[in-house]
């Protein structure tokens, strides 16, 4: 997990948050912490799978589970939960959707051509082709293969 329901309410505001989770019949005037959670975790999923194909995802949360974090990519997982939140405005044109579709095209480039660091500038490295052979999930034809099938199965959790 790269953000928390804390790093949405910094990112978003309480406000933004309660009017995007509170769907009770009944308003709460809270943050329903169990519907974001769940949202959190379904973009810390979608992202997996997109960085999948160029990064160990094992290897990233290594990272993560330590004090250390990769800013962009809680970034990204806020934008991708907050598009998710805004299910109902799925094909306007509005800021959420310009912002995800900006989260795609920098997954994109970070795949074809970008470096990843994580807090401390540490350089975290992309997979090479003799570990796609040790994982799994994922058997491309280059290493990094992020608008082209690569074989990636399912979803890559933490569990794996």
């Amino acid at each position: 997990m790269y953000a928390t329901i804390q790093d949405m309410i910094d990112r978003f505001g309480e406000e933004e948050m309660i009017q995007l989770t509170d769907r009770a019949e009944t308003q709460t005037n809270a943050i329903n912490t169990v519907l974001l959670q769940a949202k959190l975790d379904d973009a810390c999923h979608e992202l997996n799978v997109m960085l999948s194909c160029c990064y160990d995802i094992r290897s990233l949360k290594v990272i993560v589970d330590t004090p250390l974090q990769i800013p962009v990519l809680k970034h990204w997982q806020c934008d991708i939960t907050r598009k998710h939140l805004y299910d109902s405005l799925e094909n306007q044109n509005n800021q959420v959707n310009f912002e995800y579709k900006d989260y795609e095209e920098e997954v994109k480039k970070l795949c074809e051509n970008g470096e990843l660091y994580d807090e401390n500038y540490n350089l975290i490295n992309k997979k090479i082709i003799a570990l796609f052979n040790e994982d799994p999930g994922c058997y491309p034809s280059k290493p990094c293969c992020f608008e082209e099938p690569c074989g990636c199965r399912g979803a890559v959790t933490w569990a794996e």
